[in-house]
């Protein structure tokens, strides 16, 4: 008794570059009049992505104040930034509520931010390009003192901060 059910036959699908590639190209012409600034740009259909905007994200809008806030690279900098400051001593920790040094930490996270400049460079928006080159320029001018200072703790003969 053998039952006579073929396998169906797999059908593939060769053509979908080629239609891929089509719809970028009738999405493109909707793309530059949004970046040109035509005041209507044309609403995406059903099952078809919306085509790009010249308006940022809403995370990345510009406050009232002008300085745009809140983009995901800016975060991870100031989080970066507000440990190297605890660790330095600048600020509170948070949990505990005490100040407390840690030059060794402090100085792992700059060089985080360093390499995080470096790794970066010719990718960032010029915003983020001065902030981020603001940020680690005040953290090593503060890592400098605090430095310079234990190093005169150490020879005048001073107990050194602990941490």
């Amino acid at each position: 008794m053998t039952e006579e059910n073929p396998m169906p036959e797999k059908k593939v699908d060769e053509d979908w570059k080629k239609r891929a590639a089509d719809e970028k190209v009738k999405l493109q012409p909707a793309a530059k009049a949004a970046k040109v600034g035509a005041p209507e740009a044309q609403p995406a259909k059903a099952g078809e992505p919306a085509p790009a905007t010249a308006e940022a994200p809403p995370e990345e809008a510009a406050p009232a104040g002008g300085r745009r806030r809140g983009g995901p690279f800016e975060m991870l900098v100031t989080m970066l930034v507000q440990q190297a400051t605890m660790m330095l001593g600048l600020v509170a920790d948070p949990m505990t509520g005490e100040r407390y040094q840690d030059i060794g930490q402090a100085r792992m996270i700059i060089d985080m931010l360093t390499t995080l400049k470096l790794k970066t460079k010719g990718n960032l928006s010029a915003d983020e390009d001065r902030f981020l080159s603001s940020a680690l320029g005040e953290l090593q001018m503060e890592y400098v003192a605090l430095a310079e200072e234990m190093q005169k703790r150490a020879r005048a003969g001073g107990k050194p901060p602990r941490g």
